[in-house]
């Protein structure tokens, strides 16, 4: 694919509940963890849903200031409908459009053999889907994804998050959040990423609807789960992944460009709206197998780690089926809130 500099425009106008962003010159998880396994594809997502929470836990409410680490202390446990139904404790939701339209849950023999497998029949009502987070009850968040084509994706459709009821399984639209701008004929993607964060009960999503390969319309939302409301909102940026950290200089939540090489963060205040400037945090040039990717997954471990995931993307299909991906391991200094690289590899899904 031909690559040409470009530059994206900055969001000129504040508003309430809004920070606009600097140009992040605007572009495009395998993840063995603790106690929690991620595969994660332009297409879809293949986790391990936990019984309990993650090994790596804090007191389930956290103190201010935050403790230093990732913010999904909370989550992890088996929805109550899976439950019910009979599902052991090595379960998984798939997503992967490869294997499944919409979302499969797994379960698996202790042989790590697929013994089991369940649809609601309202899993499969918003085509293909991709990134999915849960929260500290169990509720599960998901956003469509184009596989192939737009035929079960229609991008009007695209920045619509859908949550699976805890207690019910049923899914059903939670939010349907605004585009950054009018969608062009060839607008294909919408919503990237899902993230939870515990310590303020709080959704960021991020999204690229109205971009496509030379503009940027992107937006990242923070959403209340309490009210089901729009609380903040970034503009004008095109991220492909976020997470959120609690950093040695307070809550950050970072952003895997979808445009360049490079990852993000702005500062986010107690209540987990931004506040402040984005700033760079690593650079991911010449990484990758191709040279030339992007952070597709970002995934922080315990206090101290950070998993990147990376894959080449230029906002068309293409990129849909892509499964060869690149792994970097970071390690967190709390002194100098840097981190280093500790371990590479490529992985084919």
């Amino acid at each position: 694919m031909s690559k040409r500099s470009r530059k994206s425009a900055q969001t000129a106008n504040s508003k309430p509940g809004t920070s606009p962003a600097p140009a992040i010159i605007s572009r495009r998880r395998m993840i063995l963890g603790l106690g929690l396994l991620v595969i994660v594809v332009i297409g879809g997502v293949l986790a391990i849903i936990l019984p309990t929470r993650l090994p790596d836990a804090a007191p389930s409410t956290a103190a201010r200031p935050y403790t230093i680490g990732n913010v999904r202390y909370c989550i992890g446990i088996q929805p109550p409908f899976l439950k019910d139904l009979g599902f052991s404790q090595r379960i998984a939701l798939d997503t992967r459009a490869k294997y499944v339209k919409g979302a499969m849950v797994r379960e698996f023999d202790q042989a790590g053999n697929v013994s089991r497998s369940y649809q609601d029949p309202s899993w499969t009502s918003a085509g293909y889907l991709g990134a999915y987070t849960s929260d500290q009850v169990g509720n599960i968040y998901l956003a469509p994804m184009p596989f192939i084509s737009i035929l079960d994706n229609p991008p009007d459709k695209a920045n619509i998050i859908y949550q699976i009821d805890s207690l019910t399984g049923m899914m059903a639209p939670l939010i349907d959040l605004p585009a950054g701008a009018p969608l062009p004929p060839e607008a294909v993607y919408g919503l990237m990423d899902l993230v939870y964060d515990c310590d303020t009960n709080s959704l960021y999503a991020a999204s690229v609807l109205g971009s496509t390969y030379d503009q940027v319309a992107g937006r990242i939302f923070q959403i209340d789960l309490t009210t089901h409301q729009v609380v903040a909102t970034l503009d004008g940026v095109d991220a492909f992944s976020l997470d959120v950290f609690n950093s040695a200089n307070g809550k950050q939540l970072y952003i895997g460009s979808a445009r360049v090489p490079e990852i993000y963060s702005i500062p986010l205040d107690e209540k987990g709206h931004f506040s402040g400037d984005i700033r760079p945090v690593l650079s991911l040039e010449d990484k990758g197998f191709h040279r030339d990717e992007r952070a597709r997954g970002l995934m922080f471990q315990g206090q101290d780690r950070l998993i990147v995931t990376m894959l080449q993307f230029d906002f068309n299909l293409v990129a849909s089926t892509e499964t060869l991906t690149t792994v970097y391991e970071y390690g967190y200094n709390a002194q100098d809130d840097s981190w280093n690289v500790l371990n590479s590899y490529v992985t084919n899904e």
